[in-house]
Parts: C-alpha cells; structure tokens; sequence
C-alpha cells in the first residue's frame, strides 16, 4: 500500500488536471448533475463537486490501468468518497478552473502536468499487494 500513497502522492497534479480537462469538457452536463443536492457532494472550500463515482469513473475510463490502483484502494477502503479525498479531488471544480485560468495563482505542481500517469511504476506494488490479500483471503482468488 505504500507504494500506492507513494504513486498518488508523485501523481497528484496529473490526475488533478486530468479530472479538471474532463471536467471543463463536459461543464454542462456536470453542472446539470449537481443541481439536485442528492447528486452532489460539499467541498472544503465551500462548493460542491459530483459524487465519487462520477469523478473515479472518469479516470478508470480514460487511465485503462488506473482501475488497477483503483481496485487496491477500494479493497484498503471502501468508501468512494475517502477514495478521492485522498487522490486529492474533493474540491469544487469551477473554483480550481477560475484559479488555474488566473496564472498567478497556480501553484508549482502544476509544472508536472503536463506528464502522463506513471503506471509501469507502480504494477509491481499492485501485484505485490494483490498476492497479500490473496494469501489474507485463502482460497479466493482476487485476481479474477
């Protein structure tokens, strides 16, 4: 699991903009979603966002090996929402869009995103853990 908090903390930035790019794409229909409280989730800084499982959804859809990082998450902690707090999305996307279109208050990390998710870098902590919990679940493969 370390290996994983290691990759989301290095990534951090690139799945930040890989969310808010998709995010800016499809402005109105995600603003359509969010009308309705029951579709919509409270952000720290006094917004809201879509629900977990639009924005995991988006990056296991685009990032075919994110699923993977997804998958050992979800099994350490099922809770969608604790997912994406800790890749560091529980943010409202229209504010984080005003500030990264006003240069002056991006923040240096956003000079990594213009790189691709590392993934090759971390498949063997994810075989790693996957081989734990298999022996912690004998006889279930959870490769399957």
């Amino acid at each position: 699991m370390e290996n994983h908090l290691y990759f989301i903390e290095k990534n951090k930035a690139i799945i930040r903009k890989s969310w808010l790019e998709y995010y800016q794409e499809n402005a109105t229909l995600f603003d359509r979603i969010t009308e309705n409280w029951f579709t919509r989730v409270g952000t720290p800084d006094g917004g809201y966002r879509v629900k977990a499982e639009w924005i995991l959804g988006f990056l296991a859809g685009k990032h075919r090996n994110f699923s993977k990082l997804l998958y050992t998450l979800y099994i350490a902690d099922d809770n969608l929402e604790k997912i994406v707090e800790t890749l560091g999305l529980n943010f409202d996307p229209r504010k984080e869009l005003e500030k990264t279109n006003n240069p002056s208050e991006n923040s240096p990390e956003t000079d990594k995103s213009n790189q691709e998710f590392a993934f090759p870098d971390i498949q063997e902590g994810i075989n790693n853990f996957q081989n734990e919990m298999n022996k912690l679940f004998k006889g279930f493969d959870l490769n399957t």
